[in-house]
């Protein structure tokens, strides 16, 4: 089956070649989330859910970096409850799927996206490594999640 690529993104990518959709972080040139990739993340996830041809999700950066977290403009006193609430968003989204979740990381990656989810599929940090793999399980009931890293 041929790709088919969301375009109303900005931030990211959203490419469908069921049975796999590809989310690729594109904000560059360090992949810094920022408030509107944190609201194209949440409705990214939404088209992914609504997709039953969709069985896998494989997270991507850059080959120079898979991100190097939240925007420090984001932190500021004055910015931070929305920052929460927004990443607190894309967090509990990426929890809610049933799909399998890959991240594909190459380069550069704080792994603040997925290391907060408390079912953590990165850990630490990655620089300049060669790709590394790392999964979340969601069983069919959604009740048992598993971790799981596979590198080269």
């Amino acid at each position: 089956m041929a790709t088919q690529t969301q375009t109303a993104f900005t931030k990211i990518t959203l490419d469908f070649a069921p049975p796999v959709a590809r989310l690729t972080l594109a904000n560059p040139p360090v992949n810094v989330i920022d408030f509107p990739m944190m609201d194209e993340l949440v409705a990214a996830f939404e088209q992914i859910e609504q997709r039953a041809d969709i069985f896998i999700i494989v997270l991507a950066g850059s080959e120079r970096a898979f991100s190097v977290g939240v925007d420090v403009k984001a932190h500021k006193a004055d910015k931070v409850p929305e920052m929460l609430g927004k990443f607190h968003s894309v967090i509990r989204s990426l929890l809610a799927t049933r799909k399998l979740t890959f991240a594909a990381v190459r380069g550069n990656c704080l792994a603040q996206l997925l290391e907060h989810s408390g079912n953590s599929v990165l850990t630490g940090l990655s620089h300049g490594s060669p790709a590394r793999w790392a999964v979340r399980r969601a069983a069919a009931g959604g009740a048992t999640r598993g971790r799981a890293s596979i590198g080269r």
